[in-house]
């Protein structure tokens, strides 16, 4: 799971690479979805891994 958020932050890079790069105010735009999108992969990625992990803690360690 955390390979593919580590995937999902390599994918904002690049969106914020191209839409930097972009010329366009249409590319521009779907640059700036692109990295919302990857954004909220991210973040709802590693809340998942979390409840995920937290599943195998037992008694105190879950606290």
């Amino acid at each position: 799971m955390s390979g593919m958020n580590a995937l999902s932050g390599i994918t904002i890079l690049a969106t914020m690479t191209a839409t930097a790069a972009a010329v366009a105010t249409g590319s521009k735009i779907f640059g700036l979805l692109g990295i919302v999108c990857a954004t909220v992969n991210v973040v709802a990625g590693f809340g998942l891994t979390d409840r995920m992990l937290k599943m195998f803690k037992t008694g105190k360690e879950a606290e």
